[in-house]
């Protein structure tokens, strides 16, 4: 009789455990979708900016990735430029950066594909100029996704982290979204000048 006790206590702890999960797991399916949605609100409130949804989506990554300091960085020919950021490691908006493979988000936009180093101070042999910032600045997880539209890269999404926390793919899947909405907008932000002139 203790025996099956045991195994029912053992039961239902199992299926609280799982409830559990699954009820976490949709906290966070339906905290991705409302800052999708939130983005794609801004899109529309702003045709002829592109700044409040590049600030946006700055936000959004920061939040949901859990994530201390997020640039947006737009490619301005042979160099990179933080058009919006979240976190006191912030550069100034505008500030230019050569555009190479020493940094994460060099990488990113040269490459065109994301690029995820678990401890940007430990990888100086790989990113010689992006260990340097992470050790003078104190970020160690750094996560960078292109901005793709039409196979060219217009900039990247860079999220850091000040431990060593590896992104999981789901954040990875996220700001691919968060890329792409961010791409179209600058995109019709292009377009819609285009046809005023």
């Amino acid at each position: 009789h203790i025996v099956v006790q045991l195994q029912t206590y053992a039961d239902q702890a199992l299926i609280a455990m799982q409830n559990a999960r699954l009820f976490n797991e949709t906290q966070e399916a339906l905290q991705r979708q409302t800052a999708t949605s939130e983005i794609l609100q801004v899109i529309s409130a702003s045709p002829t900016d592109v700044q409040p949804v590049l600030q946006a989506v700055a936000e959004r990554a920061a939040k949901i990735c859990d994530a201390q300091f997020v640039d947006i960085i737009l490619r301005d020919g042979e160099s990179m430029r933080v058009a919006a950021y979240v976190g006191e490691l912030g550069r100034p908006v505008g500030q230019a950066l050569p555009l190479n493979r020493s940094t994460v988000m060099g990488r990113s936009i040269v490459d065109r594909q994301p690029v995820h180093v678990h401890d940007l101070q430990q990888a100086q042999d790989e990113y010689p100029r992006g260990s340097e910032l992470a050790r003078r600045h104190g970020h160690h997880t750094t996560l960078a996704v292109p901005l793709l539209r039409e196979g060219r890269a217009l900039g990247s999404i860079l999220v850091r982290r000040t431990e060593v926390k590896p992104f999981d793919d789901k954040h990875i899947a996220l700001l691919r979204t968060f890329a792409d909405q961010a791409a179209i907008a600058m995109e019709n932000v292009r377009l819609f000048n285009e046809t005023k002139e």
